[in-house]
């Protein structure tokens, strides 16, 4: 058919993709479907929305949230600065890892790109957490911080990237960490944390607001997926994040 009741559609599709919620990049042209529409609208799809729901259908076997995954033995930080993005890591003994994925983020604020003047004084390392967000900013935990810096993390990665937005820079290190996870340890879960509030968000959501992130989140989903990567973590406040300093040509600091 030609038409949708899009409310029905949409709300299908959500209760699906909650197990595996990283898959909620993938609802982008049927959550612009909704926009200032009343509920129980009929609307007719185009065919940029066909294709999206054909996707959804080909990608459901795929929302499942195996339980099997293992926690990883170790800790990956990440951060992104004007010069690239670097990725750092300190092992910690298994049990201890999955104990700390209790203790993750579970919901963003938000999920979109930082306007130009605020994305300066975020590159000029100027832009304080408070003015990051709209509304109260993300709050540190003390268990977190207190671990990360009583731990000797090495440099994993550490290059420079395209002149792009900072957000953009700040998700693609996430990645960066995932992809290592999925050579070196598939089906894991393991804590990965970041200083960026709008990366943390999009990450727990599994979806940004911003299309350029949205983007890149769903050009990342292959390998989310296919190594059965169930990543989380906190966020950081950036002087408490140790891969701050690789991203400025340092090494990371002492515990």
């Amino acid at each position: 058919s030609c038409f949708t009741n899009h409310s029905t559609s949409l709300s299908s599709w959500i209760s699906i993709y909650i197990f595996r919620r990283r898959l909620f990049c993938m609802l982008d042209l049927v959550f612009a479907a909704t926009r200032g529409r009343l509920q129980g609208d009929v609307i007719q799809m185009s065919p940029q929305l066909k294709e999206e729901l054909l996707f959804l259908a080909i990608l459901a076997p795929l929302a499942v949230t195996d339980m099997r995954a293992s926690p990883a033995p170790w800790l990956d930080l990440v951060d992104a600065s004007d010069w690239g993005i670097a990725h750092v890591r300190a092992p910690i003994p298994q049990r201890v890892s999955g104990e700390l994925m209790r203790h993750v983020l579970i919901k963003g604020r938000w999920t979109r790109m930082l306007r130009p003047a605020q994305e300066w004084l975020r590159r000029q390392e100027l832009l304080s957490d408070e003015q990051e967000l709209p509304g109260a900013p993300l709050q540190p935990s003390p268990l977190w911080i207190s671990i990360a810096e009583s731990l000797q993390f090495e440099t994993k990665y550490a290059e420079p990237c395209p002149d792009q937005h900072i957000n953009v820079s700040e998700i693609q290190s996430n990645f960066v960490a995932e992809l290592a996870t999925a050579i070196e340890r598939p089906d894991s879960r393991w804590p990965v944390g970041s200083d960026s509030q709008v990366a943390c968000g999009a990450i727990v959501k599994g979806r940004a607001a911003s299309a350029a992130l949205n983007r890149e989140m769903q050009t990342a989903l292959p390998v989310t997926l296919g190594s059965g990567l169930y990543p989380g973590g906190p966020w950081y406040p950036s002087k408490t994040n140790v891969a701050d300093a690789p991203t400025r040509d340092r090494p990371c600091r002492k515990p």
